[in-house]
């Protein structure tokens, strides 16, 4: 059985800043989900936003707390299903049986390739944060597929199938039944590169097959912007 390990660390929260928000911001990111803990925050400047989350640290601990408990009992009821239904659909067991997930005030989502680790934002609606947990932990499993495959991870490689890993995601979700309606999740510069991986998707014999052929034809395709970029946050 695999479980799902939910954790609020808002000092993290704030190493955020520091860390990560540069790169997204390099990105284009939209952080207009920070709109469920400051409702203005388009007026505030970078430094304002992160006094505000200083200065109100007592409350927004608060607040996480109660959406730890919100989330575990969201994730919970699919839990089981949907580590299941990956592993049937990839024909590939989980590297791990457990993962850690930390709710955060400040990131929208991440994962680290190097622990089994993702990031959620912990104010996401119901269907938004099961989304965005299923998008990382998929993102996960994708590379570990890789590794299986016997691809090494670097920076080269990563830079390399960003988008094809970001295909992936597309092409999973409207496979999922764990009583969700998922959006289509459709990232803009990798959607050429998913109109020609669709088809083999479809006509796979097997997922080992599919991967190998998505990486011939990802391997053809110009990297994105975002692509180069996402490298940097291993």
């Amino acid at each position: 059985m695999h479980n799902l390990i939910f954790f609020i660390d808002f000092d993290k929260d704030l190493k955020y800043f520091e860390t990560e928000f540069p790169l997204l911001e390099k990105m284009n990111y939209d952080f207009s989900y920070l709109k469920y803990i400051i409702p203005d925050y388009k007026s505030f400047s970078k430094k304002n936003i992160f006094e505000y989350f200083k200065e109100n640290k007592k409350d927004i601990i608060q607040k996480l707390q109660k959406r730890k408990i919100f989330a575990i009992k969201s994730w919970n009821s699919i839990n089981d299903n949907f580590f299941t239904q990956i592993k049937n659909l990839t024909q590939q067991k989980w590297e791990f049986e457990e993962y850690n997930c930390h709710l955060s005030s400040t990131l929208a989502g991440r994962y680290y390739l190097s622990k089994n680790r993702i990031v959620v934002f912990a104010f996401f609606k119901q269907k938004g944060l099961i989304e965005c947990i299923i998008e990382e932990l998929l993102h996960l499993h994708f590379w570990y597929c890789l590794k299986k495959l016997g691809v090494k991870l670097s920076k080269e490689t990563i830079s390399k199938y960003w988008d094809l890993s970001e295909c992936f995601i597309d092409i999973i979700f409207p496979e999922l039944k764990l009583g969700y309606k998922f959006s289509e999740n459709v990232c803009t510069p990798t959607e050429k590169l998913r109109k020609h991986l669709l088809p083999i998707w479809k006509n796979r014999t097997s997922f080992d097959i599919f991967l190998k052929e998505s990486l011939k034809i990802a391997s053809k395709f110009k990297k994105s912007k975002e692509s180069v970029i996402a490298a940097e946050f291993e």
